[in-house]
């Protein structure tokens, strides 16, 4: 329970850093941040405190950054497909799940230990998500966000090259 607060506390500082800092860099800061507590958890000593406060502090870092991806993947995409391609985002978290459940199997599969297979497929996963998305353009207060176009006229005669 504690741990779900901890996350919720994420999702207010993550909202706020995102709207001060930028969107993308937040994210990519909070995940980077994540995969490292994440793999100071699996490769540091198995004390129920120390494990208790890397897994929250990888929480808050990983989820915290939701409040700000749902912002900046609509402003990553022009009005006119913001919901197919934010949909589109959101569809992916299922495969990727299952692949990533497919790798550390694989890992497992092939004599390596769990927790190693944990850090390759969740921590550094976290991080290489974090170098992904500091891919995508990077939004600021300049950028227009909408490319509204402007109501349309009624056509009239001229305008359909009809002569009167």
């Amino acid at each position: 329970m504690l741990s779900n607060l901890v996350a919720v506390a994420g999702y207010l500082a993550h909202g706020w850093a995102g709207d001060r800092f930028g969107r993308r860099n937040t994210i990519a800061v909070g995940w980077t941040l994540s995969g490292l507590f994440f793999g100071a958890m699996l490769l540091g000593p198995s004390s129920q405190l120390f494990v208790l406060v890397t897994y929250m502090m990888g929480l808050f870092f990983l989820l915290g950054p939701y409040a700000a991806i749902m912002f900046f993947q609509a402003e990553c995409f022009d009005t006119d497909c913001r919901a197919t391609g934010s949909a589109f985002i959101g569809a992916m978290s299922q495969p990727g799940a299952i692949i990533s459940g497919f790798i550390l199997t694989g890992l497992t599969a092939a004599s390596i230990g769990y927790s190693t297979a944990a850090l390759w497929v969740g921590a550094l996963g976290a991080i290489a998500s974090a170098v992904v998305v500091l891919g995508a353009h990077k939004v600021s207060d300049d950028t227009p966000t909408d490319n509204l176009q402007p109501a349309a006229a009624p056509l009239r005669a001229t305008d359909t090259g009809a002569q009167s």
